[in-house]
C-alpha cells in the first residue's frame, strides 16, 4: 500500500471519529439538565426585592432554597403590600413593586412567593413593553407556588375562580407570554396552588409543600425543565411522598 493510501485513509478515520464525538456531544446536550437562567451569582451585587404570599412575610420568602437569594452577592429588600387575595391588592402590590426597582440602579431580581408571584406578574402585564422601566438585561424574575402558573396553576386550572375575584387583575392574567424580561416559575410536585391535577396530593400539598420551599434545592439534577420564550418552567420532585403510591396523572404540558 502507498504512503499516500495510508495517509488518506487514516485522514479519513480521524473524520468519522470526529463526527461520532461530535453527534455523542450534540446528544449528550439534548438531554442533560439545563440549569434556570437567573442573575448570575457574581460580581456587581444583585438587589432581591421579596413579595410576601398570601398572610405571610417577605422574609419566608427570602428563605427559600436556602436562602440562597439572600445571600452574598444578593441582598434582599422587602415590598410590602395587603397580601390578602384579591386583584385590587396586587395591583397594588404590583405599583409598590415598581416604585422599589426604580430607586435602585444594577441588577435586580424579583422574587415572589404564591400571591407574591401573582404581583410580580402584575407588574409584568403592566410592564411588559414600557420604555422606561428597568432593562430586561438587569431585572429578571423567580416565581414559587403561582397559582397563575401556565398548565398547572390552580386559578388556571379553575379559571371559573375569577367570578369570586381569586384571579387575574385588570392587567389580565400569568405571565405574558412574549414578555422580554427572564422568568423562572418554579413549582414543587403536588404543591396545589402551582401543581393542582386530580392526583389527591394536590390537595394535601396545599397546606404541606406549598409554603415549605426552604430546603429545595433550586437546582436539583431531578428537576424537569421546559423553556418557551423568555419563561422558564421548573418542576422540582417530591420524593417523600412517593411512598403514597405512583403518580399517574398526565399534567398538561409539554414537560
Amino acid at each position: 500500500m502507498r504512503i499516500t493510501d495510508i495517509a488518506k485513509r487514516t485522514a479519513a478515520s480521524a473524520k468519522r471519529g470526529s463526527l461520532l464525538v461530535t453527534a455523542a456531544l450534540l446528544v449528550a446536550s439534548l438531554v442533560a439538565p439545563v440549569a434556570p437562567t437567573l442573575v448570575a451569582a457574581a460580581t456587581p451585587p444583585t438587589t432581591t426585592f421579596l413579595l410576601a404570599g398570601g398572610f405571610g412575610s417577605p422574609e419566608a420568602t427570602g428563605q427559600e432554597f436556602g436562602g440562597q437569594f439572600c445571600k452574598a452577592p444578593y441582598h434582599c429588600q422587602n415590598v410590602y403590600y395587603f397580601n390578602v387575595s384579591g386583584s385590587a391588592n396586587n395591583e397594588q402590590g404590583a405599583r409598590n413593586l415598581d416604585a422599589a426597582i426604580r430607586k435602585v440602579s444594577g441588577p435586580k431580581l424579583v422574587f415572589g412567593q404564591s400571591e407574591g408571584a401573582l404581583v410580580a406578574e402584575a407588574w409584568l402585564r403592566d410592564h411588559n413593553h414600557d420604555a422606561t422601566a428597568p432593562s430586561p438585561s438587569e431585572l429578571r424574575f423567580l416565581l414559587t407556588g403561582n397559582t397563575e402558573r401556565k398548565y398547572t396553576g390552580y386559578n388556571t386550572v379553575n379559571p371559573w375562580l375569577g367570578q369570586l375575584g381569586f384571579v387575574c387583575t385588570s392587567s389580565g392574567c400569568g405571565t405574558p407570554a412574549d414578555t422580554p424580561y427572564q422568568v423562572t416559575d418554579f413549582c414543587s410536585q403536588w404543591d396545589g396552588w402551582c401543581d393542582w391535577t386530580s392526583d389527591f396530593r394536590s390537595a394535601m400539598g396545599q397546606t404541606w409543600i406549598h409554603i415549605n420551599y426552604a430546603n429545595v434545592k433550586f437546582n436539583d439534577p431531578a428537576n424537569k425543565i421546559w423553556h418557551e420564550g423568555n419563561i422558564t418552567y421548573v418542576n422540582n420532585p417530591t420524593p417523600s411522598w412517593a411512598w403514597m403510591g405512583p403518580d399517574t396523572v398526565n399534567r398538561a404540558h409539554p414537560f
